[in-house]
């Protein structure tokens, strides 16, 4: 069969264009897009929104079009999903990630929409792909929900892959960039933290390749090309330490000299303080934490099972090494701690925390999170508008401020952070994110904004 598969384009605005390109082709797609072609269907991976897909389907003529997106993208995705059923209603249409995972009744009850793979995508999307071009449109497949007599059928189901080795390996040039290669090496976090979808998408569990798969997988691209830059995507590349030691004996016996970059967990690094060394050694160059907010009293109550101690220590320990060290942070606690006094005093600590690069959001309640639930629950969410779940709009109710309020302190942190704390604190921001093309501050974005937020007084969020 012909599959389309579209990754949705996002729609930036304000500060989400330091963060981010208009979207990517994301690994999960692309994992998809290659067990689809193992088992023989002719699939072509785009990057678009619903007016840049009309050319490939009358180009491509799909016989089967999948959506992967995000929360914010949601939206962009349903406009697309409307494009295909205009042009051609007989064209099967099935909606994938973990947005639609824990919103599958309402995806469905959209028109446009025939499918939900719920979980992971590979093996069931393939599934469905054998029945549908067997002429069976109604399945039983788990993970895979549709509509049958009226009602949404299978969807309490999730699609899960319990042999990740088994899985055949994504195209790497399909990324666009010959410089860059994209690796996961496990699914999943065995921690609770309440504003992650990432728990309840995995239930929970944790799961990793063997280190020689993604060592063989590192090498198939080697052959095509010079390994410059690395990134692991997984939620938490930590989790195992015996596991990442593993892997980075096996990175420096075959000789490789790319710098690669991942992300972990506070409380992992300061445990195992002897790893930063051999994962220097292999190449580690960046590392990504969570840092969420700088009051512990926030943060346990994020149940994230970390320190502002523990931060301290790490940022001191990796700055020591040469790793270059990028926090993410959140205002907003959905509590008590929903007060300018509070959220005055995160900024302020933040704007003194030693960072290389800092990413700062709103707490945002995704579905699938236990945020999402309680919010829900003490009907605190203000709407469903998915395209402002994107961490720079306030979409629930705070307990001690108003949601306008609490997005206005959001343009008030980056002023203080960064233009409150002098040159240097740019020099060095600039200077830490000359790296990064795609997934972080990039230069010129970062002085446009400040440009228009210093001298044309400028709302930039």
């Amino acid at each position: 069969m012909r599959v389309l598969l579209v990754a949705p384009r996002a729609r930036l605005t304000g500060y989400g264009r330091l963060f981010s390109a208009a979207g990517e082709v994301g690994l999960g797609i692309l994992y998809v897009a290659a067990a689809a072609e193992a088992r023989g269907h002719r699939v072509r991976v785009e990057l678009c929104d619903e007016s840049a897909v009309v050319p490939v389907l009358k180009s491509f003529v799909p016989e089967v079009v999948g959506l992967s997106s995000v929360t914010a993208t949601y939206p962009t995705a349903l406009a697309i999903a409307r494009t295909v059923k205009s042009f051609d209603p007989t064209i099967p249409v099935v909606m994938g990630g973990h947005h639609v995972t824990f919103t599958t009744g309402e995806t469905l009850q959209e028109a446009c929409v025939d499918y939900v793979v719920r979980g992971e995508g590979e093996e069931a999307f393939t599934q469905l792909l054998d029945h549908l071009g067997r002429g069976d449109p109604s399945p039983a497949i788990r993970g895979v929900a549709l509509r049958r007599d009226g009602r949404v059928d299978n969807e309490g189901s999730l699609a899960e892959v319990t042999d990740l080795d088994s899985l055949p390996l994504p195209d790497q040039s399909l990324l666009g960039n010959p410089g860059r290669v994209l690796i996961i090496g496990s699914r999943g976090c065995p921690h609770h933290c309440t504003f992650c979808s990432v728990p309840g998408f995995y239930r929970k569990k944790w799961r990793k390749r063997s280190v020689d798969g993604i060592l063989a997988e590192l090498e198939t691209v080697a052959r095509k090309r010079e390994l410059r830059r690395v990134e692991f995507r997984d939620d938490n590349l930590l989790v195992d330490p015996r596991w990442v030691e593993e892997l980075c004996r096996g990175i420096r016996r075959r000789g490789w000299r790319f710098e690669w970059h991942c992300l972990g967990r506070t409380d992992t690094v300061a445990r195992q303080s002897p790893l930063l060394d051999l994962m220097k050694a292999s190449g580690c160059a960046i590392m990504g934490l969570g840092l969420e907010s700088c009051v512990q009293e926030i943060v346990d109550g994020y149940k994230k099972g970390t320190s502002v101690e523990q931060a301290l220590e790490v940022s001191a320990r990796l700055r020591e090494k040469g790793i270059l060290q990028i926090w993410f942070a959140m205002i907003g606690s959905g509590d008590r701690f929903d007060t300018p006094q509070a959220v005055g005093r995160h900024v302020e600590l933040l704007a003194g925390f030693p960072f290389d690069l800092l990413q700062v959001s709103l707490l945002t309640p995704f579905p699938g999170t236990v945020l999402y639930g309680e919010l829900e629950g003490g009907q605190r969410l203000l709407h469903r508008n998915w395209e402002l779940y994107d961490g720079m709009h306030c979409v629930y109710r705070p307990g001690g401020m108003s949601a306008s309020a609490l997005e206005a302190e959001l343009a008030r942190a980056y002023r203080r952070i960064f233009l409150g704390s002098g040159v240097k604190r740019i020099v060095h921001t600039l200077y830490s994110a000359r790296k990064f093309v795609f997934n972080t501050v990039q230069p010129l974005k970062l002085l446009r904004l400040f440009f228009e937020a210093v001298f044309l007084r400028k709302d930039v969020i």
